[in-house]
């Protein structure tokens, strides 16, 4: 307060300091409920969560402490890629589109008949589109040219001579030859003819189909020649292909093998007499096709001079239909067939997530850690860093030549949502554990939830997957707080080409072990499908 004394002058007076009203009774009380929750704070939540994914089962435990700034390891992580892997499909890229893949498909498989009634019916087309001839172009030419007016041919309506299709993913990779070449998988079904049609006219536009008829013309110039450099691949083909049909125990399709009958009709006669037989594994009774008449031969599986004369037929069929068409409608494109398939999901999802980083060959006792090798000395354990021995620099290397620009795409509805992981496997969380800190009592407590029906699930998936496989994943993710569990068993088959059998891993779904084993999670797994599908195509 300011006042003036008697010579006029400004004087300063300090104001009496005012008594704090006295507190009452539940004022205090509430007071000390207050510093009681300040203290009772959270010190740290554990997380269990297992993700049933359609060919497996990932059981992780997460960390979190409230307010916990992210460690510079994790931030690199979230970098954008700094040249690495541009023009390649590195690993993490390929789990995302697998993630994608696997349970728009999955998604398919569990609302939609595999058999297509219509086009504006769901179905899952998988094709792949090449080039006839040497590649001169630049590959974002190719895409802007030829893919994108592609897509939006699919995409156009019945009325603009399209076929309608809501959700595609595409992915662009190398051939051995160095050519671009495209796998596509589209949601409804397309005719094969339709599609080399539009594709060949789309590539003619850089000249591709020109240069393949010219080719042609010089190659056959007197008449019909046998291509050594292709029978080889053909006769490996044919074998291959019949092994496959083998082991699924199922004929060749008639969208195999259209362009030569033959083909098909000798392959399948040969696995009628195989799957005739009672005894499976006794000496199986061929074919072989010699100026048109059958003789019976011993082996087991395509024998090579029966998958040569094949070869021969196939050359021969390919030479008079491209003369006839005057080589100007190139087998540019191949429609996979999906209807024999045990798991489409698993099928497709090995063709367009495949990254393109080799995998290091490394012995026993090496390891591969933060893009180093190290080899572990005899006697010695990996928890002990002073066992490490031979620090070698790992420098990545690539199957294939880098695609330049996009890799891969997809339409807009494929796309995470806004809180991410949209399209995604259902997650359960099987237990969970809130530490609090409270300074008073100098001690932790904790509330802890479990989920005992899904735990017991994945224990008992555990004893029917092979013990071998799972320690083979938990030897390659080497972490305490990530399981996986493959879905799947062993089938033994002959390969091919050494005529030896082997046992190999063979995929099976999740909803056939749901089936079995827990029906309350199989609602909840189809229910999450179910909505997936809505999402996707509701309207």
């Amino acid at each position: 307060m300011i006042q003036y004394d008697i010579d006029g002058s400004q004087t300063l007076i300090k104001e009496a300091k005012r008594k704090k009203p006295k507190k009452t009774q539940s004022q205090k009380v509430q007071e000390r409920e207050t510093e009681e929750k300040k203290s009772d704070t959270v010190y740290m939540t554990i997380e269990k969560n297992v993700t049933l994914k359609p060919h497996g089962i990932v059981t992780h435990t997460m960390f979190t402490k409230p307010n916990a700034q992210q460690s510079e390891k994790s931030r690199e992580n979230i970098k954008p890629n700094e040249g690495e892997f541009n023009g390649y499909m590195s690993q993490a890229t390929s789990r995302y589109v697998k993630r994608i893949v696997e349970n728009w498909l999955t998604a398919i498989e569990l609302n939609c008949s595999l058999d297509c009634a219509g086009r504006d019916d769901v179905f899952v087309t998988f094709v792949t589109l090449t080039l006839p001839s040497k590649q001169v172009h630049h590959d974002n030419l190719i895409k802007n040219e030829c893919l994108d007016p592609f897509l939006e041919w699919v995409k156009a309506t019945e009325i603009k001579k399209g076929w309608n299709v809501k959700c595609y993913l595409w992915r662009a990779e190398s051939q051995k030859n160095g050519n671009l070449h495209f796998h596509l998988i589209v949601d409804r079904w397309i005719d094969h003819e339709a599609i080399r049609k539009r594709w060949n006219q789309l590539i003619n536009r850089l000249g591709y189909v020109d240069m393949y008829r010219m080719t042609q013309n010089y190659i056959y110039k007197e008449g019909f020649v046998l291509r050594e450099e292709q029978l080889e691949k053909q006769i490996e083909n044919l074998q291959y292909v019949f092994q496959g049909a083998l082991k699924d125990a199922k004929y060749i399709p008639d969208t195999k093998y259209k362009d030569c009958p033959l083909v098909k009709d000798f392959m399948n006669g040969l696995l009628h007499q195989h799957f005739s037989d009672k005894v499976f594994d006794r000496k199986k009774v061929q074919y072989d096709i010699i100026g048109g008449k059958v003789k019976k031969v011993e082996g087991f599986g395509l024998d090579y001079d029966s998958a040569k004369m094949l070869a021969y037929r196939m050359q021969v069929n390919a030479y008079e239909k491209g003369v006839s068409e005057g080589w100007k409608n190139p087998n540019t494109s191949d429609i996979h067939k999906l209807n024999n398939i045990n798991s489409i999901s698993a099928y497709i999802t090995k063709y367009v997530s495949k990254s393109d980083i080799k995998t290091p060959r490394l012995a026993d006792n090496q390891k591969l850690i933060d893009g180093y090798i190290y080899t572990l000395k005899e006697g010695g354990s990996w928890d002990n860093n002073n066992d490490w021995l031979d620090e070698t620099k790992y420098i990545v290397e690539f199957e294939s030549r880098k695609v330049q620009g996009r890799i891969w795409g997809k339409s807009r509805n494929l796309s995470d949502g806004e809180n991410g992981k949209q399209i995604s496997a259902p997650s359960f969380t099987t237990e969970l554990k809130v530490l609090y800190t409270t300074d008073r009592f100098e001690r932790n407590i904790t509330q802890f939830r479990d989920n005992e029906i899904v735990s017991e699930y994945v224990e008992n998936v555990k004893k029917q997957v092979p013990e071998k496989e799972q320690k083979r994943l938990a030897k390659m993710i080497d972490s305490e707080f990530c399981e996986v569990v493959p879905l799947g068993d062993y089938q033994q088959i002959t390969d091919h080409s050494t005529k030896k059998k082997k046992k190999v891993f063979r995929p099976k779904k999740q909803i056939d072990y749901l089936e079995k084993l827990s029906q309350p999670i199989k609602e909840a797994y189809q229910s999450h499908y179910q909505n997936l599908y809505l999402r996707l195509y509701a309207d």
